[in-house]
């Protein structure tokens, strides 16, 4: 039976990256910048904390942990490709990725947060390698 991974990092209201990018683009750039650059330097630039949000560096550096301990054991990637996007509400919106590797896939599942300011900020971010439970409710 193969072991499911499921990480999750609610950072609601805590993080923010200074960028006027759709959440589109900021996820695909997280995950090019991931593929090229590494775990560290992809994780901090997507979660940027702004000023005073000390609170989520833990969960930020606990997240570059454990993709620095999960990724390398899928091997490399061969890319990803979108599943699918949705509106959760006018300002909430969800995105689905899959990442593809070697022996088994991964689906990542990223929420943004439109702000009063018309910016989306990354508000939580999951990965997990059980292909029924990320895709559960995807019709």
């Amino acid at each position: 039976m193969k072991r499911s991974m499921v990480i999750g990092f609610a950072l609601w209201g805590l993080t923010a990256v200074a960028r006027a990018a759709t959440p589109t683009e900021q996820m695909e750039g997280f995950l090019l910048q991931l593929e090229q650059q590494g775990v560290e330097p992809a994780v901090q630039a997507f979660f940027r904390p702004s000023p005073g949000a000390g609170v989520a560096m833990p969960q930020i550096l606990m997240m570059q942990q454990q993709l620095k301990t999960v990724l390398p054991t899928l091997g490399s990637t061969s890319g990803f490709e979108k599943v699918r996007e949705w509106s959760v509400a006018p300002s909430l919106t969800r995105l689905m990725y899959l990442g593809k590797y070697p022996q088994t896939p991964l689906i990542w599942s990223a929420y943004f947060y439109k702000s009063s300011d018309g910016q989306w900020w990354p508000a939580r971010l999951d990965i997990s390698t059980d292909l029924n439970k990320a895709l559960d409710g995807l019709d």
